[in-house]
């Protein structure tokens, strides 16, 4: 198998795993009801694409200032920071009512 072919769909398994993960542990006491379940789901991978997108330009950007190895570490915390902050906040944001 190519090896770009075997980078692109590790990635992908890597993200359907991280939603099970993050849909049962991390925000496992918010888990969106039946209905709203492929609408989590899309949103989830969506925001990977463009957490990858945020790794990817702060890799390069970072690149042209410091050693490669940190250039990586910078692009991997934006991507993650930006990955969680959108399901915290926005796919599985807490459903508490007010009464």
């Amino acid at each position: 198998m190519a090896p770009t072919l075997a980078n692109g769909l590790g990635f992908a398994a890597s993200a359907q795993l991280n939603y099970l993960l993050s849909a049962h542990f991390t925000w496992g006491d918010r888990r969106p009801s039946r209905a709203l379940s492929t609408k989590a789901w899309l949103s989830y991978n969506a925001t990977v694409l463009i957490a990858l997108t945020v790794n990817t330009a702060v890799f390069a950007a970072a690149c042209l200032a410091v050693h490669p190895l940190v250039a990586s570490l910078l692009g991997v915390i934006f991507g993650a920071a930006f990955t969680y902050s959108i399901c915290n906040f926005v796919i599985f944001r807490s459903r508490k009512v007010l009464t």
